[in-house]
């Protein structure tokens, strides 16, 4: 336990005053009631809000460069400064030192070596008994629609670059440049030069003839 806060001491030397106890998996044990050495000239609800905000420093221990809502209290106003410490975020480190591999997961899922990494018909082999066992592991989707579906992640495209996604209604729209997050056909109705640049543009094929079906039943 003292490590722990041996560690957030040196990590955060800017919050002083500040004692708590942290148990393993970064639950809030206890934040002390001092919080800065004039604490007690300031209001008991700027007090507050500094200790829910150290409570909030260890709700986020886990992928914690992808916050950044903790930075602040719930006024938004920030009440420490952040541009010091350093934080450490365990599921950069997990990432970076863990493969992320077709080997790795043939040896996490399957038990076995990967030999002949890269070749079509080891891999081909491996990704379907890497499949299967995810099957018989996980409460997944077991058809094609369903697992199409799970795997999709939070944005649906509708070309393989990733250029062209969906809204939530099932219309593509464009992800990137001045028009990203708008209608591809509201935008070729008002812009109808945007298609010739794309055409013109270093954009995979596929994603162009996307962007032609979509440009051409506009003309029908």
């Amino acid at each position: 336990m003292n490590n722990i806060l041996n560690l957030i001491k040196e990590l955060a030397p800017e919050i002083k005053g500040i004692v708590y106890d942290v148990i393993p998996g970064g639950e809030v044990l206890e934040v002390a009631d001092a919080i800065i050495t004039n604490a007690k000239d300031r209001e008991r609800q700027q007090i507050e809000n500094e200790q829910a905000l150290v409570a909030r420093l260890l709700d986020y221990p886990y992928k914690s460069h992808g916050f950044d809502d903790w930075y602040t209290t719930s006024d938004g106003n920030t009440k420490f400064d952040f541009t010091k410490p350093r934080f450490i975020d365990v599921q950069t480190i997990f990432h970076k030192k863990e493969q992320r591999t077709l080997a790795a997961a043939y040896k996490f899922y399957c038990g076995k070596d990967l030999t002949h990494a890269h070749s079509a018909d080891a891999d081909t082999m491996a990704t379907y008994e890497v499949l299967m066992a995810q099957l018989e592991k996980y409460d997944i989707p077991a058809d094609v629609d369903g697992l199409a579906e799970f795997t999709a992640g939070n944005t649906r495209f509708a070309d393989f670059a990733g250029r062209i996604a969906y809204d939530a209604e099932g219309v593509e729209i464009f992800n990137f440049g001045k028009y990203k997050g708008q209608r591809v056909a509201d935008v070729f109705r008002r812009d109808t030069g945007y298609y010739g640049w794309i055409q013109q543009g270093d954009f995979p094929q596929y994603t162009k003839n996307v962007f032609t079906r979509i440009y051409l039943s506009l003309r029908n």
